[in-house]
């Protein structure tokens, strides 16, 4: 009965309290604690044991935050106003898979950076949630996975394999692909991601803290009051690259086990290779000419006049892109430059509509007298290398720089130069601050003022 009249009244506590949010519950130092504060500890409490939690836990909570403001009510009150910000983190999740993300990030949080005592004889909110929540603790590094709502999938030397991580899984390679799996595909990588546990669950485990933990963050932007990760548009093209030669080149050796595909089958059925270095590891898929040809749907949207990409154009971008990777002689450090078609539509952002609205005039003009793609944007790529260019010279002013530092930031505006090659004109190269020497064999001659006596040859 005891119990029963006890949970009524936290019910009526709740109640009340949600319909007089600011209403004052305790007052100490000029500090004031409100109901709505120990509601949404609660709150965050029941998302992270993802089920519902007693009545007496409930209270236990309540206890606890009211004795923790009485001992520190500053400390109690910033505290509060931290872990609300992991709730609206979770609660602004657009997906089921997205809101599993942000709950384990929080999760994660809380379980190494909650160092707080029993206070008044109640233990800590982090207590709680792990008795309905508990750790799967996977390595030294702080890597590790909340269980699911199901549960683990399977189990192998003290590893378990959840329902979250083979979706997880299914995730990044969708990320990949660039396109969503169809049910066949997804059971497939399923499949392939059970035996592979089943085979390697130590080295497979760790690969899940990396995605889980670092790699789908940056994917899906999950920010956080601490980690945050918010990764721009055109980091993400740089990303998907990386990961692609990394599944191919490394993964799918590894993972094809026998089962008559591997990853790469499936990634590559959705989002082919376009060419390739295999001595060096590097290729090109066709997300990244999709990426480069977003471009033409961007300047619709600018000079509000039809730009349809036609089998010509869609050969012409495919073989320019092609032709510059084969041409590249340095092919470890290659870098597709598709990302560079959605930093246009980010340095296009930051500019003020009248800004917009002029350049929008130059570039509708361009396109009328059927200039190129590379001439309707100059403007664009200009900023663009003028971000880079400003990006090295600040890091520069923080380096005491050494024989080795320079040699290093030398090559380091090499890159720069080598990545923007199909967009550097010799306007944009004397806007960053170059001296056009000369001209030979396609190659402007080029010298920075910084760097007297250092020749750089950049394709015209």
């Amino acid at each position: 009965m005891k119990r029963k009249n006890l949970a009524i009244i936290f019910l009526f506590f709740l109640t009340f309290g949600l319909a007089q949010a600011k209403t004052v519950y305790a007052k100490k130092d000029g500090h004031t604690l409100y109901r709505s504060d120990i509601i949404k500890v609660i709150d965050l409490a029941s998302m992270l044991s993802r089920q519902k939690i007693s009545s007496s836990d409930k209270w236990a909570i309540h206890n606890f935050w009211v004795a923790f403001f009485k001992e520190n009510p500053a400390k109690a009150l910033n505290t509060s106003k931290y872990l609300n910000k992991l709730v609206k983190r979770v609660d602004s999740s657009k997906s089921d898979f997205e809101y599993q993300l942000a709950v384990q990030a929080a999760y994660r949080i809380l379980h190494y950076e909650w160092t707080y005592r029993k206070i008044g004889g109640y233990k800590p909110i982090n207590t709680i949630f792990k008795k309905y929540n508990p750790v799967f603790e996977m390595d030294k590094n702080k890597k590790f996975f909340v269980q699911s709502k199901d549960g683990y999938k399977v189990k192998r030397k003290g590893k378990y394999l959840t329902g979250f991580m083979l979706n997880s899984m299914v995730k990044v390679v969708e990320f990949v692909a660039q396109s969503k799996l169809s049910n066949s595909d997804k059971a497939k990588v399923k499949k392939l991601a059970i035996k592979d546990f089943k085979a390697n669950p130590a080295e497979s485990t760790n690969d899940y803290a990396y995605m889980i933990n670092k790699l789908l963050p940056q994917i899906y932007r999950t920010a956080l009051p601490k980690g945050i990760y918010s990764q721009s548009p055109s980091d993400l093209v740089k990303i998907r690259e990386d990961l692609y030669q990394e599944f191919y080149f490394d993964v799918a050796k590894r993972n094809s086990l026998n089962l008559g595909y591997n990853i790469m089958d499936i990634i590559a059925k959705y989002n082919p290779i376009l060419v390739m270095d295999k001595k060096h590891k590097v290729l090109v898929p066709e997300s990244s000419l999709n990426t480069a040809l977003s471009q033409y749907n961007f300047l619709e949207k600018i000079i509000g006049t039809p730009v349809k990409i036609t089998k010509e154009i869609y050969l012409k971008e495919k073989n320019r892109m092609i032709k510059y990777f084969v041409d590249r002689e340095d092919k470890k450090s290659y870098r597709s430059s598709s990302y560079v078609s959605i930093q246009l539509q980010e340095v296009w952002a930051n500019y003020s509509a009248q800004k917009k609205a002029n350049l929008a005039r130059r570039m509708k003009k361009s396109y009328l007298a059927s200039a190129s793609m590379d001439t309707i944007y100059n403007p664009l790529y200009i900023q663009i290398y003028q971000n880079m260019y400003n990006n090295y010279l600040y890091s520069v002013s923080l380096l005491n720089l050494t024989y080795q530092v320079q040699l290093q930031t030398i090559r380091i505006v090499d890159n720069i130069i080598d990545d923007m090659t199909k967009f550097t004109n010799r306007q944009s190269l004397q806007i960053s601050g170059a001296t056009i020497l000369g001209e030979q064999n396609n190659y402007y001659i080029v010298e920075y003022p910084e760097r007297p006596g250092e020749r750089y040859y950049v394709h015209i």
